[in-house]
């Protein structure tokens, strides 16, 4: 009687064994699945497309809107919408944590098919009093956000007050991480099609990627303009200091989006 209970007891207790790794295993199958997909970020506001103009100095400026927020599901229709009330304008730039990637894939893929410009430059604030100076708000695109101002015709990282911050992401397992994919498909892409200049001996993909892969899970890796400059990512005229932003409404909220430490 004893080796029969102690038989039944074995097998069930395989049983439940064998049933809580199954379990384990689909769990870590679905985190690791969300974990490539989807890059996850500090919560942010949701996204507004507000109008302005980008300047270098007082005498040089376009027409440009600047998406700041969350890159999520809405993001694509509010920036279509503000493009189609705005004809004319070939510059969106950017101040954004980042997001969700498919959101972030589908940004880039319209601004390439639309032949649009992207900037990450910091805010001009005119000052409220008479004989006060002027100030900026520094930008910065993080995570998703960086795939979006790949996608770009011309990009322009401004020299002061901008950066763009590449993180890795996790396979879903403590002791494995992966520099995200759309990161190197991204630079892959800016290589491929291009602007009619090479990126020299420098190969960005590789580079982004190593430097991204040393990053802890909070921290990202920042560019900024003088690397973007030897990469080729930007051209010397987009590279500069005296580049800002300036909203037609300058009483128009710009909240902070910042991306996180820097590791570099």
């Amino acid at each position: 009687m004893k080796k029969g209970k102690v038989y039944w007891g074995v097998l069930y207790g395989g049983l439940a064994l064998f049933v809580l790794v199954v379990i384990s295993m689909m769990v870590c199958k679905l985190t690791s699945g969300r974990a490539a997909s989807q890059v996850v970020v500090e919560s942010a506001a949701s996204a507004v497309v507000q109008r302005g103009r980008l300047c270098h100095g007082d005498a040089d400026c376009r027409p440009a809107l600047m998406f700041h927020g969350s890159v999520d599901a809405d993001s694509m229709g509010r920036l279509k919408a503000e493009l189609e009330r705005s004809p004319g304008v070939q510059w969106v730039c950017l101040s954004s944590p980042g997001g969700q990637a498919d959101a972030a894939r589908a940004m880039e893929h319209y601004l390439r098919s639309k032949k649009l410009s992207t900037c990450v430059a910091a805010r001009r604030m005119e000052p409220k009093e008479a004989g006060a100076p002027v100030q900026w708000l520094a930008s910065e695109c993080g995570s998703a956000c960086s795939q979006v101002w790949l996608g770009g015709q011309q990009r322009l990282l401004a020299l002061k007050g901008a950066d763009v911050g590449f993180h890795r992401a996790f396979d879903g397992t403590a002791d494995c991480c992966l520099v995200n994919n759309f990161l190197r498909a991204s630079i892959e892409r800016v290589r491929e099609y291009g602007d009619g200049r090479k990126l020299g001996d420098a190969d960005a993909r590789s580079h982004l990627a190593a430097k991204a892969s040393q990053c802890g899970p909070s921290e990202f890796y920042k560019l900024r303009a003088p690397e973007a400059l030897r990469l080729g990512l930007v051209s010397a005229d987009h590279a500069t200091a005296g580049w800002d932003w300036r909203p037609d409404d300058v009483n128009a909220p710009y909240p902070s989006n910042p991306v996180g430490a820097d590791c570099g």
